[in-house]
């Protein structure tokens, strides 16, 4: 080894030091931060009851997505600080294909995660909602029950387009996947007619508002005042209690 070449060794154990040691520092930094947690304004968890925990159930996910970051960040320059040129390899095609796919996967994720969050919000918000003396407002059975059933129903649906157009932008024919879901909801389906026969009167009822909390009705041979009413059942209290 020449001169020059002991020079570089020291140069670029001494700039990879540095680059280790200020990622350790972010790393803590990114840990205590997220510890500490992230409050949000008290009119804001007023207007949207619950936001508060679900802000804090991403804390977790956004702590390791960013010491990803920082670890990536601090791999590249280790490599640059070797004379091992990663940028110029991200910009050939094979990178800016992989590049592409990665943004493409955090762009369906993000979206799908934001357009969740936004029904989730607006949902509570309105089943939450207080009149001036910071009472709640009563909503009826119907609403409460429907409302928290379609919210559920599309979340499964988002999730479901979101993992369909992660796998076709890596590659993944989901051709065969829909074809055998469809085959399987298809021997689910037949398997419990029952259960769904039951699910669809059900919804029926709570749309037609056939029933309401408060009724005293007779129901399959028994009798009593309804208590309350979800998508599979209906609880009644007779006269004995």
């Amino acid at each position: 080894m020449g001169l020059n070449g002991f020079l570089f060794f020291l140069k670029s154990s001494a700039a990879s030091i540095a680059i280790i040691w200020a990622m350790g520092f972010a790393l803590i930094g990114i840990q205590k931060a997220i510890d500490r947690g992230f409050r949000l304004k008290p009119e804001i968890n007023k207007r949207y009851p619950g936001m508060q925990e679900r802000v804090n159930n991403y804390l977790p996910f956004s702590r390791v997505i960013l010491q990803l970051m920082v670890i990536a960040l601090s791999i590249i320059m280790v490599a640059e600080a070797w004379n091992i040129d990663v940028f110029t390899w991200l910009a050939t095609e094979t990178g800016r294909i992989i590049v592409g796919h990665i943004i493409s996967i955090l762009a369906i994720g993000l979206i799908a995660l934001a357009i969740w969050e936004v029904t989730n919000s607006v949902v509570n918000r309105y089943l939450g909602t207080k009149d001036d003396g910071d009472e709640g407002v009563a909503r009826s059975q119907r609403v409460r029950t429907l409302l928290p059933l379609a919210r559920n129903a599309l979340r499964i649906v988002i999730g479901a387009i979101a993992l369909l157009m992660i796998l076709t932008e890596i590659g993944i024919d989901v051709t065969p996947i829909l074809a055998g879901v469809g085959v399987i909801g298809l021997a689910i389906g037949f398997g419990s007619q029952t259960l769904v026969k039951d699910i669809i009167t059900g919804v029926f009822i709570l749309l037609e508002n056939s029933l309401a909390v408060g009724d005293v009705v007779s129901v399959g041979g028994a009798s009593g005042t309804v208590e309350t009413i979800s998508i599979r059942s209906i609880r009644l209290r007779d006269v004995r209690g």
